[in-house]
């Protein structure tokens, strides 16, 4: 009977090693990196929170139409009861 480790455990215990070295960069535990480029991570609950967030960029423009954003105007003096109406009946809030 030895008091030292059987050869066995001792391949057992090296196959474990190299399978966790090669497998660790795959445990994701809960942590995600969104842009290949950037080292930033990112909780599960914040990619979740993004997902499921309706965001509207109201600085943008209100219309892509050309002919509809000059006849409004830079400062919007140009708009029309009836484009406002538009607007409200879109339920965008």
């Amino acid at each position: 009977m030895s008091n030292g480790i059987s050869r066995r455990q001792l391949l057992g215990g090296a196959a474990a090693a190299v399978g966790g070295a090669f497998g660790a960069p795959f445990l994701n535990l809960g942590r995600f990196r969104l842009f290949a480029g950037s080292p930033q991570e990112y909780t599960a609950r914040c990619v979740d929170l993004v997902q499921d967030s309706l965001v509207i960029d109201m600085l943008g423009l209100t219309t892509l139409n050309s002919e509809v954003r000059a006849r409004w105007g830079a400062d919007f003096s140009g708009i029309t009861d009836a484009d406002v109406a538009e607007f409200r009946e879109s339920e965008i809030d």
